[in-house]
């Protein structure tokens, strides 16, 4: 609920992603959330992207760049009454070509019967791209979102939680070092400066057993770019006993084009790029994941290991560089609650 007891924790992650594209993210993080009263929590975090690649469609060379992501947050949650919390957070990264700041304000509401929570979250940030190849100087993007979700007790067994995320953003949104080839001529990548885009989604949680409970998840996105989409999710957790629980999830994504983008461009035009993420690609991502807990259930959690594994497959209609791409993620995690 929104007022629910509150206990303080300190998280270690770290996360890996490896790809038949030459390309490596490491990126381990500190977590941490202290109450500071009944009604009062703070939170805050601090993690490094550890990125190198040799990706096609970003280097026209054979060589590696290697940098690095600096990201850090600070955020507090009140407890307003029994049913009603809000929550206001910040976040600030910095990279050799990109700078972000952003914040974020969320309402969240209990009804009295505790079987529905409403949950309402507006974001904005402010980016610096560059400089880079393409650019001489730093250019500003501004982003704009809201969401919204529900989340209904069906019955004894069943949860539905249907959500509604909108954004728009505005600015520089190319990348500092594409180049598009045209004809036999290269020239920058251009994007349109404004987007917007949103995306409604709906799952259904079902408990089988008492230690077995399955969903499913449907997602559609709408984009004035073009890039329309539709998302398929389904999982299962299993508790194998008071220590142990298995988590299995695939998502089945399916993307079309953008309206600017082209497998291959004739004549210069107004808007021109190589991201294949603005193609039309469909992925696949099944993982798994173990979370081993200490003291054992119902025990108030002490400890918390975990685990994760997957593999992603993605296939892209129009990118004759490279049309497919497979990538293996692995995350592992240690919490220690007090």
């Amino acid at each position: 609920g929104a007022n629910r007891a509150s206990r303080g924790e300190v998280s270690l992650h770290t996360g890996a992603y490896v790809d038949d594209d030459d390309v490596s993210v490491y990126n381990p993080s500190v977590r941490a959330k202290v109450p500071l009263s009944e009604r009062v929590t703070v939170s805050g975090g601090y993690g490094v992207d550890i990125i190198s690649a040799a990706s096609v469609d970003i280097v026209t060379s054979a060589s590696r760049s290697r940098e690095e992501r600096h990201e850090a947050s600070l955020g507090a949650r009140v407890s307003l009454d029994a049913d009603t919390a809000v929550e206001v957070s910040t976040r600030a990264s910095i990279e050799p070509d990109y700078r972000s700041l952003g914040a974020s304000l969320t309402y969240e509401r209990q009804s009295e019967a505790r079987d529905r929570t409403l949950r309402i979250e507006m974001r904005a940030r402010h980016d610096e791209a560059g400089p880079g190849w393409v650019l001489q100087r730093p250019e500003a993007l501004r982003a704009l979102a809201l969401n919204g979700q529900v989340v209904q007790v069906l019955d004894r067994r069943t949860l539905l939680t249907v959500g509604l995320q909108a954004e728009h953003l505005a600015g520089w949104q190319a990348s500092v070092y594409r180049y598009v080839q045209v004809g036999e001529g290269w020239y920058p990548e251009r994007t349109p400066e404004a987007r917007t885009r949103a995306n409604v989604a709906a799952r259904v949680q079902r408990s089988l057993a008492p230690t077995v409970a399955v969903s499913g998840e449907y997602g559609a996105g709408l984009d004035t770019w073009g890039a329309h989409s539709h998302t398929v999710e389904a999982t299962a957790r299993w508790e194998l006993n008071a220590h142990l629980m298995l988590d299995l999830r695939a998502r089945l994504v399916r993307q079309e084009a953008a309206d600017f983008y082209r497998g291959r461009y004739e004549t210069v035009t107004a808007w021109r790029t190589r991201d294949r993420l603005l193609g039309a690609f469909t992925s696949v991502w099944p993982r798994l994941s173990a979370r081993f807990a200490w003291p054992a259930w119902p025990a108030p959690r002490a400890w918390e290991l975990g685990v994760s594994a997957g593999w992603m497959h993605q296939r892209f209609d129009d990118f004759p560089l490279l049309p497919v791409r497979n990538a293996a993620t692995a995350e592992v995690w240690l919490t220690r609650a007090f």
